[in-house]
């Protein structure tokens, strides 16, 4: 955003008598509002020799008008001096996309110092409609409290306002005292809902419809042994990488919620597994987008469908009564045809199928996400939005899979949403499979089918792996069990149970 030039304040700001607006020429109103603050005329505040020139009090070496935010930060260091930023809501909204039905006339702050000095400049960015989008003017702030009483209080007695979060004060003592906390931990202000703008309800309700297709993944690695470097010259290293991991096997599971003859279970094992992983969610991406843009027609509705449709009195999808002015219609699922009840035309037409595919990992933030995220973004064209946790754990991360839009800007891409289960199901594998009943475990036993169920029982069991024994690809193709010790784990000191190991030799 860059800031410069002349204008008429607004006639709801001029009126409050709060603010100093300085003509000014050349898109120099940013330094001509900042001399104005820190030399304040006596009389004619708004006649420009009222004040020094701002080339002789002000350094702006590296500084070009007009001035873009983003140089502000210099601007202070070289001037030793610190500016809050404030503007209109209406202004903020149209970047944050917040507060539908509030006071868009609200002052709220736009940009705040890091470092408050002793000399500190309130500063107010006015767009200018004229000239363009990211064109605006700086005006200086005499009085925060008498432009800012009018949103925070009916009451008209003289008020402290903090500067940060415009939270107000009767004394300045207190002021103060807040200021201390303030200035570390608020960077923003609170902006309470107003008459119009004072309940919230769930208005997403796409959301309320599960999600057509599904996936399930998990991968296993292999832990390679790296040898311990010497330093030349001195001791051994305190820290070594001991273990290197690489992926030999990826599975995923792919759950069609409306079709179980769509749904599908596949592997593959190997170094090249979390390419043809990425590959494969690439693939079902395409076939995912070629099913939502196939409008299947609803199905002829049945006798008593029809009766439902005519005697209902409340919307299926907003729960709302119908009211005597309201469009009805039938509202149906466009993957199946099948009729889903009855609905308000503009809930009808809201009520879309959501284009992202969620992809399941158990630990993805602790461990999978490692080794995919990188392929995930590298392997094929489009943007990558993460939800971190620090710089190398992710909470979740969503893949745009670009070639997805074929029918022009308008057309929607299909999103991969990484997200780790854990986050939902906070316990192991192992322990949640065990909350389950045999006759739960549908989907297992169709890919197994021809187990018997003795056999069956002990797939479904909990097995144990030498993790650091197979340290390479070549140990994957023994024909039989190590013993019991090469099942050791360094992180637990300790080896596999003699039960648990008489369960791997069955």
């Amino acid at each position: 955003m860059r800031v410069g030039c002349w204008m008429k304040i607004p006639l709801s700001i001029r009126v409050k008598r709060a603010v100093v607006n300085v003509p000014s020429e050349n898109d120099t109103c940013f330094a001509r509002a900042v001399v104005a603050a820190l030399y304040p005329a006596k009389r004619n505040a708004e006649r420009l020799g009222s004040y020094p020139d701002y080339a002789t009090v002000l350094n702006l070496d590296g500084i070009d008008f007009p001035i873009d935010l983003k140089k502000i930060g210099k601007f202070e260091r070289q001037n030793d001096v610190s500016i809050n930023v404030f503007a209109t809501r209406e202004e903020i909204e149209k970047k944050a996309k917040f507060g539908r039905g509030a006071d868009h006339n609200a002052i709220v702050p736009l940009r705040l110092t890091d470092d408050k000095r002793d000399r500190h400049v309130n500063l107010l960015y006015l767009p200018d409609t004229l000239r363009g989008v990211n064109r605006g003017h700086f005006a200086w702030i005499k009085n925060l409290s008498r432009l800012v009483n009018s949103q925070l209080t009916a009451k008209r007695c003289a008020k402290h306002v903090c500067d940060r979060c415009l939270h107000y004060f009767y004394t300045r003592d207190k002021l103060a005292a807040h200021s201390v906390d303030c200035g570390r931990i608020n960077d923003c202000a609170v902006v309470l809902p107003n008459e119009r703008d004072k309940w919230l309800s769930f208005d997403n309700y796409d959301r309320k419809e599960r999600l057509p297709f599904v996936v399930y993944a998990d991968l296993e690695c292999l832990l390679e042994r790296r040898e311990r470097e010497n330093v030349e010259g001195g001791s051994r290293t305190e820290r070594y990488a001991y273990q290197r991991h690489i992926p030999f096997s990826v599975g995923y599971y792919l759950c069609c919620t409306y079709d179980d003859t769509a749904s599908a279970y596949r592997y593959r094992r190997g170094e090249d597994c979390v390419s043809w992983f990425v590959n494969e969610l690439r693939v079902l991406a395409r076939h995912v987008k070629n099913k939502f843009s196939t409008n299947v027609a609803m199905v002829e509705l049945t006798e008593d469908e029809k009766s439902e449709f005519l005697l209902a009195t409340h919307c299926h999808v907003c729960e709302k009564p119908f009211r005597p002015e309201n469009n009805r219609v039938r509202d149906h699922c466009h993957l199946t045809g099948r009729y889903r009840g009855p609905a308000h035309s503009r809930c009808n037409l809201n009520y879309r199928n959501v284009y992202v595919i969620p992809v399941f990992f158990h630990n993805l933030s602790g461990y999978d996400a490692h080794f995919v995220v990188e392929k995930i973004a590298n392997d094929f064209e489009g943007g990558v939005d993460l939800l971190p946790l620090t710089k190398e754990s992710y909470i979740s991360f969503s893949k745009t899979v670009k070639e997805t839009q074929t029918d022009g800007k308008r057309d929607l891409y299909v999103k991969l949403r990484f997200v780790d289960l854990y986050k939902f199901l906070a316990a192991s594998i192992e322990t949640l499979a065990s909350y389950l009943n045999r006759d739960k475990l549908r989907i297992t036993r169709l890919e197994y089918a021809d187990l018997s169920a003795e056999d069956f029982d002990l797939l479904t069991r909990k097995g144990v792996f030498p993790y650091e024994y197979v340290d390479g690809a070549d140990k994957l193709r023994d024909t039989e069990l190590p013993p019991r010790e090469a099942f050791y784990s360094s992180l637990t000191d300790e080896t596999a149970s003699e039960r648990d190991y008489e369960h791997a030799t069955r």
